[in-house]
């Protein structure tokens, strides 16, 4: 799919570094750093580690050439190798039964297995015992109201909360392409998160294509998030302290219930956690290219997603499917983005950073070198996995306290 990047051109460009090619010396360059900020650097600029993202300060309007060449530019650092543990969990996926679903139909599709079975599967051989689930304060299964029909949702509440605390709350949606995937899928990274972040989270369900192809999914997950602003209270939640969160298409959820709170000038969230989000509807990236044949999911799997969730494929210039090419993202929360190296929706991910930035948003950003997509919840082995969900729940914890502070300062 040929994309046009035109309607990007308004207002100062944050450049990322993919577009100084020979990384020569420019003024006002610098480092983002994990806190969001820019270390200023009047010397060559060098990605530091894997994770750090280049950056110019705002000089110059975003071209379409830019955008291009930050799509298919390869960020240094990078392993583009599995780690270790992370070879093993794939191949005991591969074990369990997983296989592309390319060649099989969306029903089963829906009765693969997923890493964190091929996880907690390694964990058992190794101990001779199930897999211990991160133990939270309270899990308890519920239903939302929606427009079209009641949906599934999962509270997680963290452990230790007193009495009477009105406790933040995180709207996660789990992974899954639009097409699989349920509030099983998404327990692991949500009982890691609710523990980590100290928040509520609430797990959401939402319709499936192709029996509901776009935007029954956006829309649903649109209306959970009304409700649980509305009614947050009711469960001890503080409803002026809201984030969202997903992977995958759950990341695509989040961003784009964020993006049509601040269009509709409606209580927005705090914070926007993106882990490996589908941001647009093409197959032009270098990860997708680099990645056409990785595992869990590769550039056909995710052809294959997008041709059961579109109607037609005209629906995928559409922002709400396809949210970096939303006019102006001007006004969004701050941003926490995880991306894995070895994913096709890696570039996808780094280019959001950088859009976000562009458009004055606080953003974390950060690419776990070795590991694929689908690593977040498989923190029952891997390292990186834990790494990354503490990654997130800090930025977390501070835009909840940023937002408590500013609560506190406007009831004085």
């Amino acid at each position: 799919m040929a994309l046009s990047f035109s309607r990007f051109r308004s207002g100062p460009a944050v450049v990322v570094a993919a577009v100084l090619a020979a990384g020569c010396a420019l003024p006002g360059e610098g480092v983002r750093q994990g806190n969001g900020g820019l270390a200023t650097n009047p010397q060559r600029v060098t990605r530091q580690s894997p994770g750090l993202v280049v950056f110019r300060q705002p000089t110059a309007a975003l071209t379409d050439e830019d955008v291009h060449k930050m799509l298919l530019y390869e960020a240094p650092g990078l392993r583009s190798q599995l780690l270790p543990e992370m070879s093993r969990i794939v191949r005991e996926y591969h074990r369990l039964g997983g296989r592309s679903v390319v060649m099989l139909s969306p029903a089963e599709s829906r009765a693969q297995p997923t890493l964190v079975d091929a996880a907690e599967s390694l964990a058992v051989q190794r101990t001779g015992a199930p897999a211990l689930a991160q133990q939270v304060g309270e899990v308890i299964d519920f239903t939302i109201p929606l427009p079209a029909g009641q949906t599934a949702a999962r509270r997680y509440v963290p452990s230790g909360v007193g009495e009477g605390v009105r406790t933040p709350v995180i709207v996660y949606w789990h992974s899954g392409g639009f097409v699989r995937g349920d509030l099983d899928t998404g327990d692991a990274a949500c009982r890691a998160l609710c523990e980590a972040s100290g928040a509520i989270v609430v797990s959401c369900e939402y319709r499936k294509a192709p029996e509901h192809p776009f935007p029954a999914a956006i829309d649903d997950a649109f209306n959970a998030y009304l409700w649980i602003t509305r009614r947050a209270g009711d469960f001890g939640g503080d409803r002026l302290n809201i984030a969202v969160a997903g992977e995958d298409a759950g990341g695509t959820l989040a961003t784009v219930v964020a993006r049509r709170t601040v269009e509709q000038g409606l209580s927005a969230p705090v914070h926007q956690l993106l882990i490996y989000p589908i941001l647009v509807h093409t197959s032009d990236t270098l990860s997708a290219k680099q990645h056409s044949s990785a595992e869990p999911l590769s550039t056909t799997m995710m052809q294959w997603f997008w041709g059961r969730y579109l109607a037609s494929p005209g629906d995928g210039t559409n922002a709400d499917a396809s949210p970096l090419l939303a006019s102006s993202l001007t006004g969004m929360p701050p941003t926490t983005i995880i991306n894995a190296d070895i994913d096709p929706l890696r570039s996808e991910g780094e280019v959001y950073a950088a859009r976000l930035q562009n458009a004055g948003v606080p953003v974390f950003e950060r690419t776990f070198p070795g590991v694929t997509h689908e690593f977040f919840g498989l923190g029952v082995l891997l390292p990186e996995a834990r790494e990354a969900v503490e990654y997130s729940a800090a930025a977390l914890r501070t835009s909840f306290t940023s937002s408590r502070q500013t609560a506190q300062e406007r009831a004085e």
